[in-house]
C-alpha cells in the first residue's frame, strides 16, 4: 500500500484536483489521508462529501492551526501503507507517477525517491529536472527535491520527524533522513505539477532567510558562524538564478 499524506489549510479552490489526480493513478492500493490543518473554507466540507464516494480517503482535523510540518507528521503516523508519499494540495500527479516511483524503488531496492516536476506560476512554466544521486551537500544549499514528488518507504523513516516549524520544514526533514544515511534517488521523468500562486510560501523566497537560518542552526546544530555562512550562501544562490 502506498499512504498519500496531503497537508491542506483553506484549499477548497484545488483539494479535490488534488485528490482526483491521486485517484487516477495505475495503482489499486492507495490510501489517501488529508490532514485539515483547522481550514476556515469549505475544504473540510469537500473532502467529506468526496470520502463518500472515495472510502480510500481519511479526513484527520487539527484543532487548531499547527502548520505544515506538524500536520505532514500526523499523516505519517497515521498511515498504514509500506510507502508514503507527499501531495500538496494545490498540486498534481500526472498519470503513471505512483506506479513508475515505486516500481524504480522496488526494483533497485531504494528508500526515497524523488522526481522531475514542473513549476507552473501565473507568468511561467519552468521544469526542473532532478539528478540521479541527490546528496546531503547539493540539499544542504540548492535544494532540487520537490515535496510533493516524494516517496519514501515508511520504515526508513526511523524516529526521524518533521521539525514543527512554520516553513522550510520539509526541506529541514529531507536534510535529516539524508544525514542519517539514507540516500535519496531521483527520476528525470517529469510526474508532478506543482502550483505556485502569487501569495504562496514559495513566492516569498527572501523573506525565508530566517527560517533558513533556523534549519542550520536548531535543527542541524551547525554553530552560529557556519549558519550565517550558509544562509549567505543561500541568498546569493537565490539572486543568481533570478
Amino acid at each position: 500500500m502506498v499512504s498519500v499524506i496531503i497537508p491542506m489549510y483553506n484549499s477548497e479552490n484545488s483539494i479535490i484536483r488534488a485528490l482526483e489526480s491521486v485517484n487516477a493513478q495505475s495503482m489499486d492500493d492507495i490510501e489517501i489521508i488529508c490532514v485539515d490543518d483547522n481550514s476556515t473554507d469549505k475544504s473540510v466540507e469537500l473532502v467529506k462529501k468526496y470520502a463518500k464516494k472515495n472510502t480510500n480517503v481519511i479526513l484527520l482535523e487539527n484543532s487548531e492551526n499547527r502548520g505544515a510540518g506538524y500536520t505532514r507528521q500526523i499523516g505519517i503516523e497515521e498511515s498504514s501503507g509500506e510507502y508514503i508519499a507527499f501531495l500538496d494540495s494545490d498540486d498534481v500527479w500526472l498519470n503513471g507517477k505512483l506506479e513508475k516511483q515505486t516500481a524504480l524503488m522496488t526494483e533497485r531496492d531504494l528508500d526515497f525517491t524523488c522526481t522531475s516536476y514542473t513549476s507552473i506560476s501565473t507568468n511561467s512554466n519552468n521544469e526542473l529536472i532532478v539528478p540521479y544521486k541527490i546528496t546531503y551537500r547539493r540539499v544542504l544549499l540548492n535544494n532540487p527535491i520537490g515535496c510533493s514528488t516524494v516517496i519514501i518507504r515508511k520504515n526508513a523513516i526511523g524516529s526521524i520527524k518533521f521539525p514543527f516549524i512554520r516553513k522550510r520544514q520539509d526541506w529541514a526533514f529531507w536534510l535529516l533522513l539524508l544525514r542519517s544515511g539514507i540516500k535519496c534517488y531521483g527520476l528525470s521523468e517529469n510526474l508532478t505539477n506543482y502550483y505556485k500562486t502569487p501569495n504562496s510560501l514559495s513566492e516569498k523566497k527572501l523573506s525565508l532567510v530566517a527560517y533558513h537560518f533556523k534549519v542550520f542552526n536548531k535543527i542541524l546544530g551547525y554553530n552560529i558562524l557556519l549558519s550565517i555562512l550558509f544562509t549567505t550562501a543561500y541568498v546569493f544562490s537565490k539572486i543568481s538564478r533570478s
